[in-house]
């Protein structure tokens, strides 16, 4: 809703459609003392099918303290969503959309750890269409022969009524009617992103404390990994391999590594010593 003029209207809609679904009547309805619920609209309306008012004591929000907690509950997880995806605030309206879905399709501590979805329509809920608020997908596109067959989209949220995903492309949304998107964590559940970081973490403490900042920053990604994140530990690793010839597990062979790159040394100057020219004066 854009105004609160529409309020109204929008509960005159919710009303049939929660009668019409679950074949029960609206009994009580309980807001606060704003001028969009205390209006001779809704007083007609709930007069017409004998709906019983309940209103809050005004300055008290306490009295309405399940739907004042959801509230907040649903900005907490808008903040969460916009930080983690890195998406500007602009897309509150969908991060909000993608956590009530969220929310509905979780267990509830007031319902005994019940799923509300499973509640409300009697059937199990199928989870496997979720995915990471923010995260890139590839939207199929049809072209000539030689043209790119995906755009690089992020996924901002689940449509109403469809069986696909909401995606931004640049200024614009794209929405998929079905399930062509290729999504980049799909790729990444067959890469070992999280044991690699483990053993560079064990490396780092051992032996590489040089490493230190690198996989501090490779290792925040864990939970929501990409390409670029595996690139870059592979780049790590190579440098790292490229960089010395001998690698050592512990701080002992750390020590045996710096006596033989010693006597090394004392070989070479030995060497020279012995075949270098003697100059008469």
């Amino acid at each position: 809703m854009k105004q609160k003029s529409e309020v109204f209207e929008k509960f005159r809609n919710w009303k049939i459609f929660v009668e019409n679904q679950t074949g029960r009547t609206l009994k009580t309805l309980r807001t606060d003392n704003g001028l969009e619920f205390c209006n001779q609209q809704f007083t007609s309306l709930c007069d017409e099918f004998g709906i019983k008012r309940h209103k809050t004591t005004p300055y008290t929000p306490q009295q309405n303290g399940v739907a004042e907690r959801m509230n907040r509950t649903l900005l907490n997880k808008v903040r969460c969503l916009l930080i983690s995806s890195g998406l500007s605030k602009t897309f509150w309206g969908e991060a909000l959309s993608t956590a009530v879905y969220l929310i509905n399709r979780s267990p509830s501590v007031p319902l005994l750890g019940k799923i509300p979805e499973c509640m409300w329509t009697g059937k199990d809920v199928d989870i496997s269409s979720l995915r990471i608020f923010g995260c890139s997908a590839f939207v199929l596109q049809n072209g000539d022969k030689l043209d790119p067959r995906a755009k690089k989209c992020i996924f901002i949220g689940y449509p109403d009524g469809v069986k696909g995903y909401r995606l931004w492309l640049r200024n614009h949304l794209v929405m998929q009617k079905s399930k062509p998107q290729l999504f980049e964590e799909e790729k990444m559940k067959n890469i070992p992103y999280s044991n690699a970081i483990g053993s560079v973490m064990y490396l780092m403490v051992s032996t590489r404390p040089d490493i230190a900042y690198a996989v501090s920053c490779l290792s925040r990604y864990m939970s929501n990994a990409g390409l670029p994140h595996w690139e870059a530990l592979k780049w790590l690793l190579s440098w790292k391999s490229q960089l010395q010839n001998i690698v050592a597990l512990s701080t002992t062979e750390a020590e045996y590594i710096a006596t033989t790159e010693a006597f090394k040394e004392a070989i070479w100057l030995k060497g020279n010593i012995l075949w270098a020219p003697v100059i008469w004066l």
